[in-house]
């Protein structure tokens, strides 16, 4: 979704709306006879006068209904819920009860609103509350009391209010939003795809009808996305007589108003209002669909769209759409298996390169040079063994994507200095300061790159060492700068030693040490146990020598747990 609705809930934001249909005197209901109003609301708030701000949003509540000022009502009313909500108990029900009362007397447009407000209200109240809902036996007859109801009563409200918000299209299509200056963000630059009233609260409903309903009894003709008619091209889809012995089940009243978005807008000849519904309807049933070939049935109709829109910045978005399901194939590829998605994120950066230069400013541009970003970004990891022979040549797994030539550098540092550094260090910046440290070896290797945008692995030999430990650092910049590149590092000990461990019937861990390379033990070999501990004064860990061993004449040292902490 494009715009950032400030809408609607207790403590949210505000809302300010008119209608057309009204014949009021603007200066009357301009805002700027209510801004001194509003600034003294807000300046008694943040000095905690919660109940003098309160006087002065119901005065303005009293003001905006005898002129029948909409923006200025429902503005009022969602002041008054956020400042009762910090004076009273259970003030989210009494909230919600208001709510009620309030639409008995609104008149429109302030009514659909407040049927989408009451209804959001009920959705929070459930998600806050919903192990209490599901627990519930169901009433044929519930009350009024929303303490008491189950799980079916608090849906079917929620549905009710949300196709009450709805009851008067025609008046709602006739309503602009480009005059809700206060509904939606000023950082919205596209409020034109949505451009009514009408669209801004079927959003509102399909977002909630969207929502899975597990939990609720299916009927036997349970309600299916299941069919090619409902990928069909939006012209086709906007015949279909959809019915449902389910009449009830949210995704069939989703389905319902997605309809109704794409026939308004057809018949508008809206290109961007209708292509944002009608991706919005693809987009739905593929998600609630589970035919195995939803996805080829969803590209077609994509592909459709595009086609249709050609010349309309909408066929942008459908472009990034288009890619994006491209990348999601390209995503499953392995070698040997899936080959024909291996090169999809070619196909994908060609529709995103022909959107970003036809419709450089529209949203799917935008949308679509995050995507390109994305397929295009190195990155490496690497995998070695955690301990290699002095002497000795060693290789690492390095798995790599994007990347032509990798630099490695081999930096020494003490194993207790590394430690500390990296407890130190933020995650982000150990590679880039490891990598300012003198190398003892540095060198770089050429690496397949077919062009496909896909992860590649390589073996890659490492130079002889000296005993000691040290660090690996592999980066696809060979100046090892910081920005736009891939770093990977580990930590590799050389040393010619190893041990075998196992435990006594008594509990003892028994251990010999053994030259690594002839398996034979290795005797007077000394062994510290050290103790992590944390230290409050300065907040951090510290090492603390627990104990000295020495091994036997046969490499052998006992470590008896009852005589010491040694699992830290």
């Amino acid at each position: 979704m494009r715009c950032y609705v400030r809408v609607i809930i207790i403590a949210l934001a505000l809302i300010s709306f008119t209608s057309p249909s009204f014949c009021i005197d603007s200066d009357r209901t301009s805002p700027r006879h209510y801004a001194g109003s509003w600034l003294a609301v807000d300046s008694l708030v943040k000095n905690g006068l919660t109940k003098t701000a309160l006087d002065t949003v119901n005065a303005i509540y009293k003001k905006a209904s005898g002129s029948n000022n909409s923006d200025q009502i429902i503005k009022s009313i969602i002041y008054r819920m956020r400042l009762e909500s910090s004076m009273e108990e259970d003030a989210f029900v009494k909230a919600m009860d208001r709510l009620n009362e309030e639409i008995k007397t609104s008149v429109f447009p302030a009514t659909p609103l407040l049927h989408s407000m009451l209804a959001e209200c009920y959705l929070h109240y459930y998600q806050n509350n919903r192990r209490n809902f599901f627990n519930r036996t169901h009433v044929e007859i519930p009350g009024s009391d929303i303490h008491t109801w189950d799980l079916r009563t608090i849906m079917d409200k929620i549905t009710t209010e949300f196709r009450l918000s709805l009851v008067n299209p025609d008046k709602l299509k006739a309503a602009r939003t480009d005059i809700f200056d206060e509904a939606i963000s000023d950082s919205c630059t596209e409020k034109k795809i949505r451009p009514t009233l009408f669209d801004f609260l079927a959003y509102r409903a399909i977002d909630f009808f969207s929502m899975s309903d597990n939990g609720l009894t299916k009927p036997a003709g349970e309600f299916t996305l299941n069919s090619e008619e409902y990928f069909k091209p939006f012209n086709e889809f906007s015949k279909l007589d959809i019915v449902s012995n389910d009449s009830l089940s949210l995704r069939f009243l989703a389905l319902k108003i997605l309809r109704e978005l794409v026939i308004f807008h057809l018949k508008a000849d809206d290109t961007a209002a209708l292509m944002d519904a009608d991706i919005k309807r693809l987009s739905f049933v593929r998600q609630n669909s589970s035919m195995p070939e939803k996805d080829s049935l969803y590209l077609a109709a994509l592909m459709s769209i595009k086609n249709y829109a050609s010349l309309n910045p909408a066929s942008a978005e459908a472009a990034w759409y288009i890619a994006m399901l491209y990348k999601n194939r390209a995503d499953t590829y392995i070698h040997g298996k899936y080959d024909q998605y291996r090169w999809m994120n070619r196909e994908a950066l060609k529709l995103c390169d022909k959107a970003m230069k036809t419709f450089p400013e529209s949203y799917g541009a935008r949308q679509c040079a995050g995507l390109s970003g994305n397929i295009k970004a190195k990155s490496m990891t690497f995998s070695c063994e955690n301990v290699s022979v002095p002497g000795k040549p060693s290789a690492i797994l390095l798995s790599y994507r994007n990347i032509s030539k990798v630099a490695l550098r081999l930096v020494q540092i003490d194993i207790d200095d590394y430690r500390k550094f990296v407890e130190k260090t933020a995650y982000d910046s150990v590679a880039i300061k490891l990598s300012m440290l003198e190398p003892v070896k540095e060198w770089s290797a050429a690496l397949p790159d077919p062009g496909d945008f896909q992860s590649h692995s390589v073996v890659l030999d490492v130079p002889t060492l000296n005993a000691g430990h040290y660090v690996l650092l592999c980066a696809s910049d060979p100046e090892f700068r910081p920005d736009s590149q891939a770093m990977a590092y580990s930590d590799v000990q050389v040393s010619r030693l190893s041990f075998i461990e196992r435990s006594d019937k008594n509990g003892n861990k028994n251990f010999i040490i053994l030259d690594r390379e002839t398996g034979l033990s290795v005797k007077d070999v000394i062994i510290k146990i050290w103790n992590r501990v944390y230290e409050p004064k300065t907040r951090e860990y510290k090492l603390v020598l627990n104990k000295t061993f020495v091994a036997n004449a046969d490499g052998s040292f006992i470590i008896n747990p009852s005589g010491g902490n040694y699992n830290d």
